[in-house]
Protein backbone atom coordinates (compact mmCIF):
# COMPACT_ATOMS: atom_id res chain seq x y z
CA UNK A 1 0.00 0.00 0.00
CA UNK A 2 1.33 3.03 -1.01
CA UNK A 3 1.58 5.81 1.28
CA UNK A 4 0.31 9.18 1.09
CA UNK A 5 1.83 12.33 0.42
CA UNK A 6 0.97 15.01 3.10
CA UNK A 7 0.01 18.13 1.61
CA UNK A 8 2.39 21.25 1.27
CA UNK A 9 1.61 23.97 4.09
CA UNK A 10 1.39 26.18 1.36
CA UNK A 11 -0.75 25.79 -1.80
CA UNK A 12 -1.97 28.54 -4.63
CA UNK A 13 -4.80 30.04 -2.31
CA UNK A 14 -2.24 31.20 0.82
CA UNK A 15 0.57 31.63 -1.80
CA UNK A 16 -1.56 34.25 -4.52
CA UNK A 17 -3.29 35.86 -1.00
CA UNK A 18 0.84 35.96 0.17
CA UNK A 19 1.82 37.96 -2.79
CA UNK A 20 -1.22 40.46 -3.22
CA UNK A 21 -0.75 41.28 0.70
CA UNK A 22 2.70 41.86 -0.44
CA UNK A 23 1.58 44.13 -3.47
CA UNK A 24 -0.68 45.99 -1.27
CA UNK A 25 2.04 46.88 0.84
CA UNK A 26 4.25 47.46 -1.27
CA UNK A 27 1.81 50.19 -3.03
CA UNK A 28 0.96 51.52 0.39
CA UNK A 29 4.64 52.36 1.23
CA UNK A 30 4.51 54.06 -2.44
CA UNK A 31 1.80 56.34 -1.17
CA UNK A 32 3.63 57.50 2.18
CA UNK A 33 6.41 58.46 0.30
CA UNK A 34 8.74 55.92 -0.53
CA UNK A 35 9.84 54.65 -3.68
CA UNK A 36 8.76 50.98 -4.03
CA UNK A 37 6.98 49.91 -7.13
CA UNK A 38 6.53 53.39 -8.11
CA UNK A 39 5.84 51.76 -11.76
CA UNK A 40 2.78 50.47 -10.38
CA UNK A 41 1.44 54.13 -9.22
CA UNK A 42 3.41 56.48 -11.22
CA UNK A 43 0.94 58.02 -13.92
CA UNK A 44 3.03 59.83 -16.78
CA UNK A 45 6.03 59.53 -17.86
CA UNK A 46 7.76 61.05 -20.46
CA UNK A 47 10.29 59.83 -23.03
CA UNK A 48 12.18 63.05 -22.52
CA UNK A 49 12.99 62.40 -18.63
CA UNK A 50 14.53 58.70 -19.21
CA UNK A 51 17.38 59.95 -22.22
CA UNK A 52 19.29 60.78 -24.93
CA UNK A 53 17.40 62.61 -27.69
CA UNK A 54 17.86 62.47 -31.31
CA UNK A 55 18.90 59.44 -33.48
CA UNK A 56 22.77 59.99 -32.97
CA UNK A 57 22.86 60.28 -29.36
CA UNK A 58 20.57 57.04 -29.12
CA UNK A 59 22.74 54.95 -31.59
CA UNK A 60 25.42 56.64 -29.64
CA UNK A 61 24.36 55.60 -26.15
CA UNK A 62 23.79 51.91 -27.65
CA UNK A 63 27.27 51.50 -28.78
CA UNK A 64 28.22 52.56 -25.81
CA UNK A 65 25.94 49.98 -23.98
CA UNK A 66 26.85 47.07 -26.07
CA UNK A 67 30.89 47.72 -25.79
CA UNK A 68 30.66 47.74 -21.89
CA UNK A 69 28.81 44.40 -21.72
CA UNK A 70 31.20 42.81 -24.59
CA UNK A 71 34.22 43.77 -22.77
CA UNK A 72 32.70 42.53 -19.32
CA UNK A 73 31.76 39.31 -21.02
CA UNK A 74 34.98 38.73 -22.42
CA UNK A 75 36.45 39.03 -18.79
CA UNK A 76 34.08 35.87 -17.33
CA UNK A 77 35.84 33.02 -16.76
CA UNK A 78 35.14 29.66 -18.76
CA UNK A 79 34.55 26.69 -16.86
CA UNK A 80 36.00 23.39 -17.52
CA UNK A 81 33.56 21.14 -18.86
CA UNK A 82 33.73 17.69 -17.54
CA UNK A 83 33.62 14.51 -20.13
CA UNK A 84 31.82 11.34 -19.37
CA UNK A 85 34.18 9.51 -20.61
CA UNK A 86 32.72 8.46 -23.36
CA UNK A 87 35.82 9.00 -25.91
CA UNK A 88 38.02 7.10 -24.19
CA UNK A 89 35.59 4.28 -23.79
CA UNK A 90 34.59 3.43 -27.29
CA UNK A 91 37.32 3.51 -29.63
CA UNK A 92 35.36 3.83 -32.89
CA UNK A 93 33.31 7.60 -31.25
CA UNK A 94 29.67 5.49 -31.25
CA UNK A 95 29.06 7.17 -27.64
CA UNK A 96 30.68 10.56 -28.98
CA UNK A 97 27.28 13.35 -29.81
CA UNK A 98 28.05 16.86 -31.12
CA UNK A 99 26.01 19.52 -33.11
Amino acid sequence: MKKRKTPSPTNRRTFLGAVGGATAAAVVTNVVGLPALSVLTEPNSYAADIGPHGAGARAERAEEIRQRVAEAESKVRIPQHQDNGDEARYANKIGNFSK
